[in-house]
């Protein structure tokens, strides 16, 4: 499975698994994320960085999202740590 980091023209910094398995909508050039979740970012009082995961629009009844051509930015492979917590956050699995 690919993960991914999409910056959405919106600001919104979404991380997930790459699907080609179902994507109802079929447009070209557009990613179907399964198990997306919204990266939130800041810098703490202390100079320290700090992120979090939150999930991504939790109220579709299935735990994809299309993102279309215009909507992206700019695409990234994440970092191991990322992908580690993402990993926790979807499945609960601790990894080291």
């Amino acid at each position: 499975m690919e993960y991914i980091v999409i910056k959405l023209a919106t600001g919104q910094e979404i991380i997930g698994k790459v699907s080609k398995a179902w994507n109802r909508h079929e447009v070209e050039g557009s990613w179907t994320i399964e198990d997306p979740f919204e990266i939130k970012s800041q810098w703490a009082p202390s100079g320290e960085f700090q992120m979090g995961l939150i999930p991504f629009m939790p109220y579709a009844d299935k735990n994809v999202v299309t993102v279309l051509p215009e909507g992206a930015v700019t695409i990234i492979t994440p970092v191991d740590t990322l992908v580690k917590e993402y990993t926790k956050q979807t499945s609960g699995i601790l990894l080291p």
